[in-house]
């Protein structure tokens, strides 16, 4: 490589300036030829540079550095994005390929870059903590290997071995000293598991009994051992031993003698602790971090206990030369002048005695009348003094009077460089000194014979020096966002609280068949609910929600307790009672609950007391985990880094073939590109999947390519939702994977679900894999011909865990294989808040987190998976729904003050989960501090779409309106982009879909078009009603009316039927009389039956959809879509709500629009409730595969709109404006076909009807 300081690389954002001559462990080649270079990069920080050739002219030298390159680039990585990497690793700033030059480049960040055996060796008196002067330079030395130590403990938990634990291999900033120490040198780290391309070179820490043999045997031992030969290099004077021993064996005898002799230079605590950790028999060394840590603690301790005052304590000196016209000028005018009486045109005279010795005096004076206070000056190697009226710059000293090169200068004594003003000095690194402690010199005078004792017991300045924190500014940043994760999930416990209902008892009976039968109703509770958390409809609406929520196993079934309960604390068994919801009687606000009578075992319900769901305990249990992992994420940095500001933290590695060739057949272009670039991009990548554009099958195949290049890569998958995680695993299993060899198959487990009693494991549980492994292990021993003793032993063991999957209880052996088999999988899928993630997590760290459906989560619910991994995908659409009880997030965000004021009066402390800290915190912000946390809150609390417009701009390259990234670009990789190409709705849908949503980037595969040949299943086969062969959307529309008459909505609260929000009877007969008219082509008969599915924004229109479905008579050919049930029991078919329904799809779509009123016209679009919401509105129309059906009032949605112009993006509801006219303007070209709703035989059912129907239904 033909470089030089000046040089450019990575596209200019680093400049090289100097090359370093690390000395190196011993192998010349063993980093493949690179070499290490300071250099500044974009705004004036220095890095250190490691950089490969990497020329086309060469390719088997190119292809051989790529891979040592790509080699260290993982191990590297994924020790540097650790929690806590930064505070004792060298850390990667950035990796990339410079085309343009040939160049492979790592820039790696630490305090200092200054190698530790170069300062060991030729600077070490320049050092007060290496020199060994007094108990406490060695404490200073001790902390900062305790830190080392933590370095090495963080990369063996990642399963990295260093294996060159040197000095060669530390780096280090000398004006910050033992702080600044950093382990780095990692171009002979290993992954266990992966294998070693190369033979481990020898050096200083090499253990001695892998010296010269024929095998090589490396592990943790061997760094911890490497770690204490370090340490030794550091107490004591052995550098010379690397010239002076004829073999290593013999430096390592020499070494062992030194740490024996030492005990005048070390304490025996210290001395049994190097002798402990270089043993010569590795059974006798100590190998265990935890005992490390504790020993290196206790050394610090011991050397920190305060010996006996001394007259030198706090004396320090401070040389100034009376020549420098700065200075002296600078006094004169602070006084000087009158105190040498001075006339007004007299000069100061260096040469005069007098003058000189008033120079010190004054300036001596002015340090020590108050105490100077000494501040460091962000990116200079001086620091500021300042005393009464003299603001002095200061540095380190070097005697005078030894020879030039016999000694380098230090902070044993400082010395005045000049003046200067404070700017640019950090408030936040200040130290002060006492009254009277600066004892100033004239640098001109021999002192050595004036001053010889002053010189030698006076203390260093070093001990003094502040240091400037930074990362101050980036600290402050993320601290923000980890409180506003931490101030979500604390507000999710008044949201609990909320449901809490105080209850009376109304009526009390016993039934024949032994059932006890209570009526209760609401009372107002002691405690008040903020207004904008309260549950709608109270009690009753709640209860009601709660018995048709099919998603929940429990649902159903409450807690009563007495009135004393009233907290979120799980009530004790004996004072609790569970009871069954049977009926809701919204009109007259009661309800109904059983429980099976069971006599002396029944808990007695009191009169009045304290009603909660039957789930509130897993809920809290839930907001406890999520708590715990938020605790934690402070420590965090990286990852909250790549979140909050992820263009500092980007890394474009390249182009590279991907492992697996890409299928343009199953990938179209827009995930070709995605995938490559995921692969090259670390360490985020937000990626945006709208509706039918094939997230799951894009994810499946970029698993496929991390594991072909990396085949011990642990990867972690998780969403939200168990469908949403069930999908991808099927996906992956039957896409990605198929054709694979079964020992080539990647080891996949799905944590959280668990088998119904009396069915069979669940697939992909963690018992299903563990008997499948066990089931092939013992197929392939018993096919070996000639077994081994030890493959006798593991056949053995195979089928006593066999018997013990089968037992009841587990045996000896079954755990701890089974904790194997999920800490070894490659594949790991859960719901991010699965409980088993957390104990894994603890255990394991992944290579890859991958979240689907982030669009639907919150901060709080990203902090267990995020945490889990190193290298982060966000799969979303911000478009769509957006995450749980959004506007109650944003109402509560908005109200902070009374926010905390409510959580901190929750009785029991919220169970024992107020975050005290943050209620501290809140209270010592000013109004300023507050409203600036509420606007940043604000922000994020659409996550996803924070995170991915921050990864989105992170490049400075794309504008805010400029069109999002859809895969690889002329400029390089980007670590956000967009599938474009949908390939699920048949194109009318999804264009309109993409003109209304998307601003038209969404287009469409040739499989959705008409005029496709070969998939022509996105047409429908309908002929009847007449119009309709040909049109994918058909509107049903109903009369416009006032809430509560005719087809118009119930349950608005001028609408006068009192019945839970919102129902539409008008509608659902409607779309049933629609159904019942369609009627398939005869030509298509034979075909699998069509899926038809009805939605509805609200659930109590499902509910009322639901139970009259039976009324429907489907025609042939046509069935209703199921959805199994979480926990098991019967699917659940027909009709669901849009948020249940995300992520699925149908052949046939029927949307119930539900509102229908006559709001005041000055009220425009507050009528449609949420159908305002673009996102709830974008999945309700793309969910349809060939046929969407909306029935509601064209007129009254029309009416909504008309005050909104199609170039008035911005307003609320354009979306609606931009469907509406571009469905009028197909109807016209004969696109679309508009209906008008079949009401001829409709008979408007009475409140009580309904209800009726309701309670039937329940019973």
């Amino acid at each position: 490589m033909n470089l030089s300081s000046g040089t450019g690389v990575l596209q200019g954002r680093y400049e090289l300036t100097e090359r370093v001559f690390r000395r190196r462990l011993s192998d010349e080649n063993g980093s493949g030829g690179a070499e290490n270079w300071l250099a500044l990069g974009e705004y004036g920080q220095e890095y250190l540079l490691k950089i490969w050739p990497h020329s086309k002219d060469d390719p088997d030298v190119s292809d051989m550095n790529r891979a040592l390159w790509d080699a260290e680039l993982r191990t590297l990585y994924r020790a540097c994005s650790s929690p806590g990497a930064e505070r004792s690793l060298m850390v990667l700033r950035e990796a990339g390929v410079d085309n343009e030059i040939g160049l492979l480049v790592m820039a790696l960040e630490a305090p200092g870059y200054s190698c530790l055996a170069v300062e060991l060796a030729e600077n070490r008196s320049s050092h007060y903590w290496l020199t060994n002067e007094n108990t406490e330079s060695r404490r200073d030395l001790w902390n900062g290997l305790k830190g080392l130590a933590d370095g090495l403990n963080l990369l063996h938990e990642q399963q990295v071995l260093h294996t060159g634990v040197s000095a060669e291999s530390v780096f280090l900033d000398p004006t910050q000293g033992a702080d600044s120490l950093r382990l780095g040198g990692f171009e002979w780290s290993v992954r266990v598991g992966s294998g070693s391309a190369r033979p481990l070179s020898a050096h200083w820490g090499t253990p001695p009994e892998t010296m010269g043999g024929p095998h090589q045997v490396f592990g943790p031992d061997g760094d911890w051992f490497g770690f204490g030969i370090l340490a030794a290099r550091c107490l004591l004077p052995i550098e010379h031993l690397n010239n002076n021993s004829p073999t290593v064996q013999a430096r390592y005898k020499h070494i062992l003698n030194k740490i024996e002799k030492s005990k005048d230079l070390l304490t025996d605590l210290e001395r049994d602790f190097l002798l402990r950790l270089v043993a010569e028999s590795p059974l006798d060394r100590m190998t265990r971090y935890e005992d490390i840590a504790a020993r290196i603690e206790d050394i610090v301790s011991r050397l920190g206990r305060s010996p006996a005052p001394n007259e030198w304590d706090d004396r320090y000196v401070l040389m100034i030369d009376p020549k420098n016209t700065q200075v002296t000028e600078s006094a004169m005018a602070a006084g000087l002048r009158k105190e040498l009486s001075l006339g007004p045109t007299e000069m100061f005279n260096p040469r005069d005695a007098r003058h000189a010795t008033a120079l010190t005096r004054f300036v001596q004076q002015d340090l020590n009348s108050q105490g100077a206070r000494l501040y460091a000056v962000r990116n200079q190697h001086f620091f500021m003094l300042l005393g009464d009226k003299l603001q002095l710059r200061i540095g380190q000293y070097r005697d005078r009077y030894v020879g030039a090169g016999e000694a380098e200068a230090t902070w044993k004594h400082a010395r005045v460089l000049g003046v200067g003003e404070l700017r640019g000095a950090s408030d936040d690194a200040v130290s002060a000194f006492p009254p009277g402690s600066i004892t100033v010199l004239n640098i001109l005078e021999n002192l050595r014979r004036t001053e010889p004792t002053l010189l030698q017991n006076a203390s260093s300045w070093e001990r003094r020096l502040p240091r400037v924190d930074r990362a101050a500014k980036q600290r402050a940043e993320l601290e923000k966002f980890c409180a506003f994760v931490r101030v979500t999930n604390q507000i999710e416990l008044l949201f609990r609280d909320a449901e809490l209902f105080a209850y009376r008892i109304v009526d009390r009976t016993v039934t024949d068949s032994g059932k006890e039968e209570i009526t209760i109703e609401e009372l107002e509770r002691p405690r008040e609910v903020l207004s904008f958390l309260q549950v709608d409809g109270g009690l009753v609406e709640f209860l009601q929600r709660e018995r048709e929520n099919s998603s929940k196993t429990d649902a159903g079934l409450v807690v009563l307790t007495g009135l004393s309960l009233d907290s979120l604390s799980s009530p004790p068994a004996e004072l609790s009672s569970t009871w069954n919801i049977t009926q809701v009687d919204v009109a007259h606000r009661q309800a109904k609950l059983t429980r099976q009578d069971v006599a002396a075992q029944m808990t007695e319900v009191p009169d009045h007391g304290i009603l909660r769901s039957h789930g509130m305990e897993g809920q809290i249990r839930l907001i406890k985990r999520r708590k715990e992992a938020i605790d934690r994420l402070p420590s965090h940095t990286y990852l909250l880094r790549s979140l909050a500001n992820p263009g500092e933290v980007f890394m474009d590695t390249g182009d590279v073939e991907p492992p697996v060739a890409l299928d343009p057949a199953k990938l179209d272009q827009s995930k070709r590109g995605v995938i490559q670039d995921i692969l090259r991009v670390r360490p985020i990548y937000a990626l945006q999947g709208p509706p039918g554009t094939g997230k799951t099958t894009m994810v499946a195949w970029l698993l496929r390519q991390i594991l072909d290049e990396d085949p011990v890569a642990q990867i972690l998958i998780t969403a939200q939702a168990h469908g949403a995680v069930d999908v991808l695993w099927s996906k992956v299993k039957e896409e990605a994977f198929r054709g694979v060899r079964e020992e080539r198959q990647p080891l996949a487990v799905r944590l959280g679900r668990k088998s119904t009693e009396g069915a069979s494991e669940q697939e992909g549980s963690v018992d299903e894999v563990v008997g499948k492994t066990l089931d092939s292990a013992v197929r392939h021993l018993l096919a070996e011909p000639d077994r081994s003793a030890v493959q006798n032993q593991w056949l053995a063991a195979c089928r006593d865990m066999q018997a013990e999957l089968a037992a009841p209880e587990p045996g000896a052996l079954l755990p701890d294989f089974r904790q194997l088999v999920k800490r070894g999988a490659n594949l790991t899928f859960c719901t991010t808040s699965a409980g088993e993630l957390e104990g894994l997590s603890s255990e394991l760290s992944f290579d890859w987190s991958i979240v689907e459906e982030s669009g639907k989560v919150h901060g709080f619910d990203l902090a267990l998976p995020l945490q889990a991994g190193h290298r982060w995908l966000l799969i979303g659409d911000q478009k769509q729904l957006p995450p749980y009880r959004d506007k109650d997030y944003l109402d509560a965000v908005n109200h902070l003050d009374r926010v905390v004021d409510a959580l901190d009066s929750l009785p029991d402390g919220g169970a024992r989960l107020l975050d005290r800290e943050f209620v501290r915190m809140w209270r010592e912000w000013d109004e300023a501090e507050r409203d600036d946390f509420i606007v940043y809150s604000r922000e994020w609390l659409k996550v996803f779409k924070t995170i991915f417009d921050n990864c989105s701009y992170a490049q400075g390259g794309r504008g805010e309106n400029d069109p999002v990234l859809t895969g690889k670009t002329e400029q390089g990789a980007a670590m956000a982009g967009m599938l474009a190409v949908q390939h699920r709705m048949h194109s009318d849908i999804g264009t309109l879909i993409s003109e209304a949503y998307y601003d038209g980037e969404l287009t469409n595969s040739d499989r959705t078009k008409p005029s496709s040949g070969r998939l022509g299943n996105l047409a429908h086969p309908f002929v009847a009603p007449d119009g309709i062969a040909g049109k994918a959307i058909v509107w049903i529309d109903t009369p416009w009316s006032a809430a509560g008459e005719e087809a118009g909505e119930w349950g608005a609260p001028t609408g006068g039927k009192q019945v839970p929000r919102y129902i539409n009877p008008a509608e659902a007969h409607a779309l049933f009389r629609f159904i019942e008219k369609l009627k398939v082509d005869p030509t298509a008969a034979g075909r699998e039956p069509l899926k038809l599915t009805v939605l509805s924004p609200y659930s109590q229109q499902v509910g009322y959809l639901e139970r009259n479905l039976s009324s429907c008579r489907l025609p042939s050919g046509v069935r209703f879509a199921e959805r199994a049930r979480r926990g098991g029991g019967q699917p659940r078919s027909g009709a669901f709500t849009v948020d249940s329904f995300q992520g699925d799809q149908s052949d046939i779509i029927a949307v119930s629009l539900v509102r229908n009123n006559q709001a005041p016209g000055h009220l425009r679009g507050q009528g449609m409730g949420f159908l305002q919401d673009a996102p709830r509105l974008n999945v309700l129309l793309s969910r349809a595969e060939r046929l969407l059906v909306l029935v509601g009032s064209w007129d009254f949605f029309r009416k909504q709109t008309e005050l909104i112009e199609l170039d008035e993006q911005d307003k609320e509801l354009w979306h609606w404006k931009k469907v509406l006219t571009t469905l009028e303007a197909w109807e016209a070209d004969g696109r679309v076909l508009r209906l008008p709703a079949d009401l001829s035989e409709y008979r408007e059912p009475t409140v009580r009807e309904v209800l009726s129907n309701r309670h039937r239904s329940a019973q």
